[in-house]
């Protein structure tokens, strides 16, 4: 029972700690779907296209979602926190303290599984091996583009995910984060987990999957098969 108590107290904190870190994304968010939309409307208006609503909704959650991972995973940490000190209470840190932070990053090759099996760690909890956060991070990534081109709904759609992970983690060190083996395993059963979800849906409710592909017609004409993708 403590056990079990204990997992939840620590499922609780990494809940508190995930919404907490992540209010700092949410501007980010939103100006990247602010500005997909207005640029997306403008772009289809002046072409005299229309794009199908579950595609546009879809573009639009993929949009904010990159914009959301990268305000995350390619900005210096607590990066957010400062700023929102910096404009709520005007509390903005030395100049030193940014160029710290610049090449300040480290690797770790070793997955902690290794590590445990090897002794070089102690074992505390399945966190130490298995890495939820970075697990659900990469899901979207595995599920929506597959979800909006066709032809990444196969091994391509997870090749792009392995791959944007493994840019993400090469690029960290540079802002002083760290490129951890961990997450790009956890990021890779992340995108696989999504591009499943994706294929079993396209199964389930192929209707809604065919919209979320269909192309953008001319805003004049009745729907006809054909036309130019827009997004």
């Amino acid at each position: 029972m403590s056990e079990i108590l204990s997992g939840l107290g620590q499922a609780r904190a990494m809940l508190l700690y995930v919404l907490e870190y992540g209010r700092g994304v949410i501007p980010p968010v939103l100006l990247a779907g602010v500005i997909y939309l207005a640029v997306s409307t403008l772009r289809n208006w002046k072409r005299g296209l229309r794009v199908p609503p579950v595609r546009k909704g879809v573009m639009l959650l993929f949009v904010c979602y990159c914009a959301g991972m990268a305000a995350l995973t390619l900005t210096p940490p607590n990066l957010w926190f400062v700023l929102e000190d910096g404009l709520r209470w005007g509390l903005w840190p030395e100049p030193e303290w940014w160029a710290r932070l610049l090449g300040q990053g480290g690797f770790d090759f070793e997955p902690a599984l290794a590590s445990l099996l090897l002794g070089r760690e102690s074992f505390r909890g399945w966190s130490d091996v298995i890495d939820v956060w970075n697990i659900l991070l990469f899901v979207p990534m595995g599920f929506l583009p597959p979800l909006l081109w066709r032809k990444l709904a196969s091994w391509r759609g997870f090749a792009l995910g392995v791959g944007i992970s493994l840019g993400i983690e090469l690029l960290q060190p540079i802002i002083g984060r760290s490129c951890d083996i961990d997450d790009l395993l956890a990021n890779a059963a992340g995108a696989a987990i999504g591009l499943g979800l994706c294929l079993l849906l396209g199964w389930l409710i192929p209707g809604f999957v065919a919209k979320a592909r269909e192309k953008a017609r001319p805003a004049q004409h009745a729907p006809a098969e054909g036309g130019t993708t827009g997004a």
